[in-house]
């Protein structure tokens, strides 16, 4: 009798334990599955701004050359795409 109550004891206390260890591993899984998205998101959002940063620069660098194509046309010269004074 008291065999038997000691081995179901037992078997209660294996199955408690495997569900605490399958509960730990869910855990643990789930929570590197979070930071792998939240590092997956930070990146791509730091690739957003460079983007957006390097978009910006080439508008600028397109706005000061229309500039300076239109301020060497009102001096009376304009310049060709190699450089030189178009006759």
């Amino acid at each position: 009798m008291i065999d038997k109550m000691m081995k179901t004891l037992l078997f209660k206390v294996i199955v408690a334990v495997l569900l605490v260890c399958c509960a730990v591993l869910y855990l643990h899984f789930h929570a590197e599955h979070k930071q792998a998205q939240r590092e997956l998101e930070y990146r791509m959002a730091h690739q957003r701004v460079a983007q957006e940063k390097q978009e910006r620069e080439q508008s600028w660098e397109r706005r000061m050359a229309q500039e300076r194509l239109r301020r060497e046309y009102n001096q009376g010269r304009v310049i060709g795409a190699d450089g030189k004074p178009v006759q």
